[in-house]
């Protein structure tokens, strides 16, 4: 799937509330409440009703709204059932064989379905783990590393420029990410030597060497 599930159902409530005449359409699509009713609800025939009540001076009941917009949204496959439960609230369960066939697409989607990003890439760089090799290692020193690693990935995923960097017993190593001397000077936030002295105040030389592939 090509798109967010909520901003899909936003899309085509919106668009069913301007067929059904009501103004400036908000659909405040939120996960339900209540399994029971559904996957999705729209919450808007309350505040709408209330806002026409003050243009027209007639006061609106919110699950007329409500029905007005239902007769209106188009979800094709994508909805099992559309229901209206309470003062207003329009309950939209997914449908499973839609569900199914959007697993199987994203599966099947070498990029799992997430688009890159548009636009220039943010350079980020991203330090992590920094174990004190001067002192016993154990299980607890992979914490930082596997998440700083994961964080690494995603963004790299989506389209940033990332540069991975780690430091042991204050030797910061540039393990990855295109021009990552350049990356590491124009982070301002980063920090080495236990936070006391600015990375873009050393010299190259005094603040990393670049490990061969076996080192890595």
């Amino acid at each position: 799937m090509s798109r967010n599930l909520r901003a899909l159902l936003d899309e085509r409530v919106r668009a069913a509330m301007t067929a059904a005449g009501v103004p400036e359409p908000v659909a405040a699509i939120t996960p339900a409440a209540r399994p029971e009713f559904g996957d999705y609800q729209a919450n808007a025939a309350m505040g709408l009703a209330k806002t026409l009540a003050e243009k027209t001076g007639v006061k609106t009941n919110p699950r007329a709204v409500a029905e007005q917009i239902k007769a209106k949204l188009d979800l094709g496959a994508i909805a099992q059932e559309i229901s209206i439960a309470g003062p207003g609230f329009i309950n939209v369960r997914l449908h499973p064989k839609w569900l199914s066939e959007q697993t199987q697409s994203i599966a099947n989607d070498p990029r799992l379905g997430i688009i890159p990003r548009d636009g220039a890439a943010t350079r980020v760089v991203v330090d992590y783990s920094g174990p004190n090799i001067a002192k016993q290692m154990h299980v607890g020193h992979l914490r930082s590393t596997i998440i700083g690693d994961a964080i690494a990935r995603t963004l790299d995923f989506v389209g940033h420029a990332v540069g991975k960097i780690i430091e042991l017993g204050g030797i910061a190593f540039v393990l990855e990410g295109e021009d990552g001397q350049q990356a590491f000077h124009n982070c301002p936030s980063s920090w080495v030597m236990g936070g006391r002295r600015r990375r873009d105040t050393w010299r190259p030389s005094q603040l990393r060497v670049r490990p061969t592939e076996g080192e890595v």
